[in-house]
């Protein structure tokens, strides 16, 4: 099968999963699991020639962990909101009580963030370039070098986002000015300055 058909199929499944999702019930749900185990699926088997780079080269190894790791972390974010849902989390908060409730959201959130921070800060500076994964932006992928440059500064920063991430969870502050103050900054952060000083390296090298 050809790239370009691969990559159709994958769209295809991608389309019909998320249709699935959004019915919802037993069936939609069945649905999109075996969409995104086809796509998963479809995608280990073809690695190397979606990415454009040889069957030996180490990256293809790179680029299913990183996969699987992103399938694994999807995974748990659905279960965790039908978790919310279905009044789960509404008991925990009752058992636990208010200040040790909103710690564990804290900690959830950075946990949510954190570990996808420092598994793909890791690995950023391995992925190849490509249109399909990593920091995909419009002067990122035309020029190697400048690929390159955006998942160097990514990986440098994510250890240190992560690290801020945990600092205020004991503490007094809110649920809701931890997401505001800390949480959505470091995100922004995270992806911002990467795409800006690729965006300056990549216009100094090209002006």
């Amino acid at each position: 099968m050809s790239v370009q058909r691969v990559k159709l199929l994958m769209s295809a499944l991608g389309v019909v999963g998320i249709m699935g999702a959004v019915l919802g019930g037993p069936a939609g749900c069945a649905l999109a699991v075996i969409c995104t185990a086809v796509m998963i699926t479809v995608y280990m088997k073809n690695t190397a020639a979606i990415a454009n780079i040889s069957q030996d080269n180490p990256k293809v190894r790179t680029l299913r962990g990183v996969t699987i790791f992103t399938a694994a972390y999807a995974a748990a974010i659905v279960l965790l909101a039908v978790a919310a849902n279905r009044g789960i989390l509404d008991a925990f908060a009752d058992k636990m009580g208010p200040k040790r409730f909103e710690t564990a959201e804290k900690l959830l959130m950075a946990v949510l963030l954190g570990l996808p921070m420092a598994v793909y800060g890791n690995v950023a500076p391995k992925l190849p370039r490509s249109r399909h994964m990593g920091l995909r932006l419009p002067w990122t992928v035309r020029d190697e070098q400048t690929w390159i440059v955006a998942h160097r500064v990514l990986g440098l920063l994510s250890l240190p986002l992560t690290v801020l991430l945990f600092i205020p969870v004991g503490t007094g502050m809110g649920f809701e000015t931890y997401v505001k103050l800390w949480w959505t900054p470091a995100l922004l952060l995270w992806v911002g300055i990467p795409a800006l000083a690729s965006g300056v390296f990549y216009w100094r090298k090209y002006k």
